[in-house]
């Protein structure tokens, strides 16, 4: 398990709200920041900025990378990952820290859109990226929907909301890892109460390898708002075992950790 830093310059620390609850960052700010990230001009990415020129060079590389592959929303790669998952047909679908909730839009695209579908998110910034957000999104030949009259979203805290035993499928991706210790646990344990006995937790974290140590240290102004754990996948399987889930499949890509469990 690897800590990412340095901070970025722009961390408020007062815009940590509910650690326990919602994870040590700043949500509001992070969310912005990520949007950003993934909006804004890439060749402007070292704009009033200083850094040393390999640096500069190396972000203004990456940066590219990362606007022509689509890479930070990942779409295509979280395709591969979830097509060959246990799902059942027309799943009801619940997603903790959804943001957007591109990722529930794509499990409808795979698996039927005849279920609910209900986003979880406490933080302002994220619901307002999810109304500014396309209808339609193209992944491939696969064409995401989302259809704001069918999707519930509830912007409240997951430990203040729940219907248990009520979904199909729920959806954790870069959240856990914001968590210490055994609070990762109780979190989880909140999930798992929403799933019905044959649900299905898809998890992700940010893989722990020295490319991905690089990457959040080059560009920690943009991204590092708060307490963020890298994981190996040997990690996150033991950490979901001890929050009482059974792992059923695992995925990894060079970034990301992707685990599926039920209840035992």
């Amino acid at each position: 398990m690897y800590v990412t830093k340095p901070p970025s310059q722009h961390f408020d620390r007062e815009g940590v709200l509910l650690p326990e609850q919602r994870g040590g960052v700043a949500w509001s700010q992070f969310n912005r920041s990520y949007a950003a990230l993934q909006t804004d001009d890439w060749r402007q990415i070292n704009a009033s900025r200083r850094y040393s020129l390999p640096v500069r060079a190396l972000r203004w590389v990456i940066a590219r990378f990362l606007h022509q592959k689509d890479a930070l929303r990942g779409l295509g790669t979280k395709r591969k990952l979830f097509a060959p998952l246990p799902v059942k047909r027309d799943p009801d679908i619940v997603f903790f820290g959804a943001e957007v909730g591109w990722e529930a839009s794509l499990l409808q695209a795979l698996f039927g859109d005849g279920g609910r579908v209900v986003l979880v998110d406490a933080d302002p910034a994220a619901y307002q990226r999810y109304l500014d957000a396309p209808r339609t999104l193209q992944v491939g030949d696969l064409t995401l929907t989302r259809d704001p009259d069918r999707i519930e979203y509830v912007q409240a805290d997951f430990f203040d909301w729940q219907e248990q035993g009520a979904f199909d499928v729920g959806l954790d991706w870069g959240l856990i890892e914001h968590f210490k210790g055994e609070r990762k646990h109780a979190v989880l344990q909140r999930f798992a109460e929403c799933l019905r006995p044959d649900g299905l937790q898809i998890t992700a974290v940010p893989r722990d390898t020295y490319g991905m140590r690089a990457f959040y240290w080059l560009f920690a102004d943009e991204l590092n708002f708060g307490y963020r754990e890298l994981h190996t996948p040997r990690e996150l399987a033991t950490i979901l075992d001890a929050a009482g889930l059974r792992v059923v499949a695992r995925h990894n890509t060079p970034d990301t950790c992707v685990v599926a469990s039920r209840p035992q």
